[in-house]
């Protein structure tokens, strides 16, 4: 492949990352419900370390730990990957675990985290996009 690696599958993962976050804020603001608009990042960030990890790798991980140690292993290889991305999933796993499993209860997140929660999300989603347009990647044969 030559050019930008950034490829259909890649493309939709970005794409689906962005479409998450277009409404959280909105509904945040709309609910009150900020811990729960942070929770849903999580799902936004993770598909953009799909993107990466496809490109890299051919690899589709389909659970959440594999995901987290394969960005991981990728960010320490490669530092044009953003590292932050790892610390922002181990958080939201963190947070999403919280909602959809009980245990500890949510933190309580003001409408300022909330909304400095999807403005990272959005960078760190805008970062594995031009990342991945700048790569001349192919994934192993």
């Amino acid at each position: 492949m030559t050019g930008s690696a950034l490829t259909p599958e890649a493309d939709d993962l970005i794409a689906r990352g962005r479409d998450i976050l277009a409404g959280v804020a909105e509904v945040a603001e709309a609910t009150k419900l900020y811990a729960l608009a942070a929770r849903e990042t999580y799902t936004a960030v993770l598909n953009a370390a799909h993107a990466i990890i496809r490109v890299r790798t051919g690899l589709v991980i389909k659970n959440h730990s594999g995901t987290h140690s394969e960005i991981s292993r990728l960010a320490h290889e490669d530092s044009r990957i953003d590292s932050t991305m790892v610390g922002f999933l181990a958080h939201g796993f963190e947070l999403r675990s919280r909602f959809d499993y009980g245990g500890k209860p949510p933190p309580k997140y003001s409408q300022a985290d909330a909304l400095a929660t999807v403005a990272e999300a959005r960078r760190l989603i805008d970062h594995a996009a031009a990342y991945l347009a700048i790569c001349d990647l192919s994934p192993p044969q």
